[in-house]
């Protein structure tokens, strides 16, 4: 039960027309995870006024913070979900003003890593990314804002110098040796020799198709209806045109990594969890098989003649996707207010920086085996 004076209270019942006569004691909340904003469930909790056909029950009240993320487009975010709800293909907008946004309550939850290896389950995230790729509408509204310069690109072009000039007052906030010691590792991500490295692996994916990416896709941004007919995409702020490989290489990485970890930094790393090969180009496949339905092509012959390319493009990838959001953790530090015992951006990004410099020794590796699966692909196919 809330208060009068509560303001999620006037925030629902001022812009929800059904729920205009509705009292505060007549509502429930819960606090939601959200990394970037307040996220409240609101219960309509009197059985009378359900009974009387007051709706909807249930709604999610997004609250975003009064400091805009730097690393985020809100407007472009709020354009992405605006016409993602009217186009039916992601959770309906109800409410929405530069402060909150009031949303349909999706009758499901968030995944959790180890689901990501349900093959059932995988097949679904693949067809549903797929059509997110494929939009050209939601290319269209991307474009509007970032012209069609990949997200990829304007990471190195955008991030990299915002850090370089920053670094060193990153370096008088701390005082812990183990701070101190991650701040030098990381610091190469300020250096013309990274900004060198990453160029050169940029071009391996200059030939690549630049789609409407989401370009922050992992288990806690993917719903899963409570009947499992149902799976979406949510949670917008880097939706941006990108390279395809890159959802593919984002969602492969994040299998190694558990966000629900009970203990500070709250987030652990298992390799062992990484899909392997053959899960790797299981979902691949169904991905293609998707891209050929949508092209009204023969699936057959679509996804054994462009896997091997695909996958190719995802090893590539990868070591970009883990150096965008090590310096991504960087710039979300505050550093007026830093709290080495509490703060996690500083170890998340050690983490990420650490997949950066693994992946982009393996995946030379992955590559020589691609080219070489590429020479027998046949002896592996989704249709055996």
């Amino acid at each position: 039960m809330i208060s009068r004076d509560d303001p999620i209270w006037s925030m629902c019942v001022s812009n929800l027309p059904s729920w205009s006569g509705v009292g505060p004691e007549s509502l429930s909340t819960s606090r939601m995870l959200g990394m970037s904003n307040t996220v409240m469930g609101v219960v309509l909790s009197d059985p009378d006024l359900i009974a009387q056909g007051v709706g909807p029950s249930k709604v999610i009240l997004r609250i975003f913070p009064e400091k805009t993320n730097r690393t985020a487009d809100r407007k472009r975010e709020q354009a992405v979900f605006t016409y993602l709800s009217k186009a039916g293909k992601g959770v309906k907008m109800l409410y929405s003003c530069p402060e909150f946004r009031i949303e349909e309550f999706f009758d499901g939850g968030k995944l959790l890593v180890e689901e990501l290896h349900d093959m059932k389950l995988m097949k679904k995230i693949a067809r549903v990314l797929c059509d997110y790729n494929k939009d050209e509408g939601l290319l269209d509204i991307l474009v509007q804002f970032d012209a069609k310069v990949p997200f990829a690109q304007r990471v190195i072009d955008e991030w990299q110098p915002m850090l370089r000039d920053e670094f060193e007052s990153y370096e008088r906030s701390v005082h812990t040796e183990e701070a101190i010691n991650i701040l030098k590792r990381v610091k190469y991500m300020t250096t013309p020799e990274f900004e060198k490295e990453y160029r050169e692996l940029l071009k391996g994916l200059s030939k690549s198709e630049v789609v409407a990416s989401h370009c922050d896709i992992h288990e806690m941004n993917i719903l899963r209806s409570n009947d499992h007919k149902r799976v979406m995409l949510i949670d917008y702020e880097y939706a941006s045109p990108n390279y395809r490989a890159i959802d593919i290489a984002t969602l492969l990485m994040e299998t190694t990594i558990d966000y629900t970890y009970p203990v500070f930094p709250y987030v652990s790393r298992s390799e062992k969890a990484k899909w392997s090969e053959e899960e790797l180009n299981y979902f691949v496949s169904c991905y293609l098989e998707r891209e050929a339905a949508l092209k009204g092509e023969d699936a057959e012959k679509y996804v054994e003649s462009e896997r091997a390319a695909l996958v190719y493009e995802v090893r590539k990838a990868e070591p970009l996707v883990a150096a965008m959001w090590a310096m991504w953790s960087l710039l979300l530090i505050n550093w007026e207010q830093f709290d080495e015992t509490k703060d996690w951006n500083l170890e998340y990004a050690q983490m990420r920086f650490d997949m950066f410099e693994e992946y982009k020794e393996l995946s030379l590796i992955h590559i020589c085996r691609c080219r070489r699966y590429a020479v027998c692909r046949s002896r592996w196919s989704p249709y055996h």
